[in-house]
C-alpha cells in the first residue's frame, strides 16, 4: 500500500512538473498579426520580437525569418539581417526578392567597411583613393535604385 501511495504521489508531482504547452494555432495567429501590426508601423522593437517568437514556435516559417532580416536592415544592424535572410532562403530558397535583400545588405555592410578605411587610413595609403571611388559609386547605386 505504501509503495501505491508513494507511485501515486509520484506521478501527480510528475504531472505538476511538466513544462507549459506549446502554443495553438490561434496563439501563433495573434503573435503574427501583432508582429505584422508592429512591422506595419514602424515599431521595429516589437515587430523584433514578434517575429523572433515566431521563429522559434515556426521555425520553417521563412516569411519570418525576411521580415526579421529587413527589421534588422531598418535599424543598420547588416550582420544579423544577412543571418536572418540567409535563414528565409534556406528555408524557402526560390524567392527572389529574398536574394535581392541579401544582396543590399551587403552592399550596405560593404559601404560601411569602406567608411571605416575611409576615416582609419593615412593620407598615404596607396588604398585610400581606390576606397573612396568604390564607396561614391556604391552611393550612385543606391541613387539610381532610389530613382527607379
Amino acid at each position: 500500500m505504501k509503495y501505491f501511495a508513494m507511485l501515486f504521489i509520484y506521478a501527480f508531482v510528475s504531472a505538476c512538473a511538466t513544462t507549459e504547452e506549446a502554443p495553438g494555432k490561434s496563439e501563433i495567429y495573434t503573435i503574427s498579426n501583432d508582429a505584422d501590426k508592429a512591422y506595419t508601423e514602424s515599431d521595429w522593437a516589437t515587430a523584433e520580437v514578434n517575429y523572433t517568437r515566431l521563429t522559434m514556435l515556426v521555425p520553417n516559417d521563412d516569411r519570418a525569418y525576411f521580415k526579421l532580416g529587413n527589421i534588422y536592415l531598418k535599424q543598420g544592424k547588416t550582420a544579423s539581417a544577412i543571418s536572418s535572410y540567409n535563414a528565409a532562403i534556406f528555408r524557402d530558397p526560390d524567392k527572389a526578392k529574398y536574394y535581392n535583400n541579401i544582396a543590399v545588405a551587403r552592399i550596405m555592410q560593404a559601404k560601411q567597411a569602406l567608411k571605416m578605411a575611409i576615416d582609419k587610413a593615412l593620407p598615404t595609403d596607396g588604398f585610400l583613393t581606390n576606397a573612396k571611388v568604390m564607396l561614391i559609386r556604391l552611393n550612385n547605386i543606391n541613387k539610381r535604385s532610389e530613382n527607379k
